[in-house]
């Protein structure tokens, strides 16, 4: 069916490119042999009306004439020449490397087909002097970098698409403090920033601009019937709109008061964070008794004690003792209280709703008839502008098996200009392995990129400024140089705006290491186990995801492969010892044998969680399912590779957080809890202490 149909788009395509005057409707089911044994009248304009609207989404220009000026003729069509050819670009090998990685930015994202399309569109020109050699560039760079950008949230389509069709539309929207509220907005602009998506709309309740986070929208997105959006707004309104995202990001004024520390002591090998967190004096990873900085005024007030080292303090549990200052005794023993209370019997969780299975996701289409039309439209010019290109070249160069190659050569000489006498049809030849393409003038320049797609990969190209890694860095800015000429003020109309991830620690470091296949030594901060501790590692690959930055390689600690995220690396060094090289798997575990935000494990644990108002971020900073909500609180299921995590975490938000299930990680922050009130209040031997490992 996908043939068929792709043949007869093909032909439509050929057909109004070929006339001059346009083609009227009778004329065009003539023109087009599938639509001339359509079976009626009525059969053949849906089917017409169908592929008029599925061309313009890829960007063929279609446009409507008078076929006679001098009497009332019926509507002609044709395609606009200027509008359908892509302007006189060429690529070296690195940019195209590097732009087959901003479309890989968007693969798991709602973006990837218009990504995707882009990448094909200009691989028509390919390298001007190499195509090989950016089939190889492109192969070697997709194994050491892997920047992701997902869009998980259901109202990003519906969003992005209301954006595109000028539409004003409502939904649910859910506070921090989880109340909920009905709002009615004219989007503006969709904006990735630090890995979050929010929309930055005209609110008709306040009659202002608000900004709004995708993961707090509730319910479907609907458009409001009778009501189109009022046009762009001004660039200076959507950064006062935006600005609002940026407060509380900088460092802040300098603290008043006096500068103190707390004295901590820690069990051996434990209290990884407060040790990242410490006054530097010696080795932190091997050193018990740690001083952390802490800012206030008054001595006397715990609520001067920043709120991050409370909850660093007590989301370490039983492993950590405060020596000094009192008030910070007294401040994380308040908490841990709070825990116990909220943990102290047991809880009939009522039915909660059962998650689907981890790494469950909906089922993935293959390539349509579009997608492989707008590979045959690239293949064309590519092939009549190398003379001698192979087989095995084309099918390295579009990414697609020898076999559908040849399959897309039969397809192209069964089409050609209307009449589809044996002169009228393209030719294809492959004789000896050598692709040869003749007869096809009318669609011999590429397919221009839409807007979308165009501003879609330039998005990418931005995003990987702050990537680690080997790729070119001269190649990625004049390949955003040229993408920025051909979008030519289309983004504002796309309505996407690009964050830059911002460059993650050490990224230099990791970069020496990939390129000169050097091992590292890192003083890496495991959260799933709480603990400081140098590891060596064999560098592999880049894993980018959500302005997050991971280092994949094997460590020779865990002998396996491991996932290490660079804000949680204190220290790296690059080692005078060659990291054998070796094609990763496509990924790995964290550390801690979880994933943090790459892909789960199904045999992690199932948690189900409560969060009470002051502890409902957590469901925007780790990734969760959406259970239930009540009462202001919601239940969320949260899946782990050790529950221990889960543990700290719920230790350090007091009673604002609770586990309803599983009853053993329930009665193990209790017990945490309670072991660390009693070891509380004094000096003494932490050594033995026990807690969630």
């Amino acid at each position: 069916m996908s043939g068929s149909r792709t043949e007869r788009l093909l032909n439509l395509v050929i057909a109004l490119r070929a006339t001059r005057r346009g083609l009227r409707r009778d004329d065009l089911r003539r023109a087009v042999p599938q639509y001339a044994a359509s079976p009626n009248e009525t059969a053949f304009e849906r089917m017409f009306e169908r592929d008029k609207e599925d061309l313009r989404q890829i960007g063929v220009p279609i446009v409507t004439v008078r076929s006679d000026v001098l009497v009332d003729a019926d509507d002609a069509y044709r395609i606009d020449a200027g509008a359908y050819e892509l302007p006189a670009v060429t690529f070296t090998p690195a940019e195209v490397a590097v732009l087959g990685l901003a479309a890989h930015v968007w693969q798991q994202a709602a973006l990837a087909v218009p990504a995707a399309r882009a990448l094909t569109k200009l691989k028509a020109v390919g390298a001007s002097d190499d195509p090989q050699g950016a089939v190889d560039a492109g192969r070697d760079l997709a194994d050491l970098v892997d920047p992701v950008v997902r869009t998980v949230e259901r109202s990003f389509s519906p969003l992005h698409e209301a954006l595109r069709q000028g539409h004003v539309v409502r939904f649910g929207y859910r506070r921090p403090d989880g109340q909920r509220a009905v709002r009615t907005v004219e989007p503006w602009r969709l904006v990735l920033r630090s890995g979050t998506w929010y929309l930055v709309g005209r609110d008709d309740d306040r009659a202002a601009a608000r900004v709004f986070r995708l993961s707090r929208i509730d319910g479907p997105v609907t458009v409001v019937r009778g009501r189109r959006a009022q046009g762009a707004p001004s660039e200076a309104a959507v950064a006062d709109a935006l600005h609002v995202l940026s407060a509380g990001e900088g460092p802040g004024p300098a603290p008043s008061g006096p500068e103190r520390t707390a004295v901590l002591r820690l069990a051996p090998g434990r209290g990884g964070r407060l040790r990242a967190m410490a006054v530097r004096s010696g080795d932190p990873g091997t050193s018990d008794e740690v001083r952390v900085r802490l800012h206030g005024g008054d001595p006397d007030r715990s609520d001067h004690l920043p709120t991050f080292v409370v909850e660093a303090v007590a989301a370490t549990g039983p492993d950590v003792q405060v020596l000094e200052p009192a008030e910070l005794v007294r401040a994380v023993d308040e908490v841990w209280r709070g825990v116990r209370e909220r943990h102290g019997t047991p809880v009939e969780t009522r039915g909660a709703a059962v998650a689907p299975p981890a790494g469950t996701v909906p089922a993935a289409h293959g390539p349509g008839a579009t997608e492989r039309l707008s590979r045959l439209l690239a293949m064309v010019p590519f092939v009549l502008r190398r003379e001698g290109v192979t087989l095995t070249e084309l099918a390295g160069h579009f990414e697609v098996s020898e076999k559908q190659v040849v399959k897309d050569l039969e397809l192209l000489f069964v089409c050609g200009t209307p009449g589809h006498l044996p002169d009228d049809l393209i030719e294809a030849d492959w004789e000896g392995g050598v692709v040869r393409i003749g007869n096809a003038e009318p669609i011999s320049r590429p397919l221009r990129l839409t807007g979308e797609e165009a501003v879609v990969l330039l998005l990418g190209l931005r995003l990987l400024v702050d990537v680690p890694g080997p790729h070119d860095r001269d190649a990625l800015t004049s390949a955003t140089a040229t993408l920025e000429a051909l979008t030519a003020g289309q983004e504002a109309h796309v309505g996407l705006v690009p964050d830059p991830w911002g460059p993650p620690r050490h990224a230099d470091t990791v970069t020496r290491a990939l390129l000169g296949h050097r091992r590292l030594r890192l003083l890496y901060l495991s959260a799933g186990r709480d603990e400081l501790a140098w590891r060596e590692v064999d560098p592999q690959r880049v894993v980018s995801e959500q302005g997050r930055h991971y280092l994949q390689g094997h460590c020779h600690r865990a002998g396996a492969v491991r996932l290490f995220r660079l804000d949680r690396v204190v220290r790296a060094e690059v080692l005078d010892v060659v990291a054998p090289t070796a094609v990763p798997p496509p990924r790995a575990a964290g550390p801690d044998g979880g994933h943090g935000r790459v892909p789960t494990d199904p045999d992690d644990a199932a948690v189900l969680l409560r969060l009470h108002r002051g502890a409902q971020w957590v469901a925007e900073s780790y990734p969760v399912e959406e259970v239930a909500g009540h009462d202001g609180a919601r239940d969320v299921l949260m899946r782990v590779g050790d529950p221990a995590r889960v543990v700290r975490l719920v230790l350090g938000l007091g009673g604002r957080a609770e586990v309803l299930s599983p009853p053993e990680v329930r009665a193990a922050v209790a017990a945490a809890a309670g072991a660390a009130l009693d070891r509380s209040g004094g000096p003494g031997d932490v050594a033995g202490a026990e807690g969630p490992r």
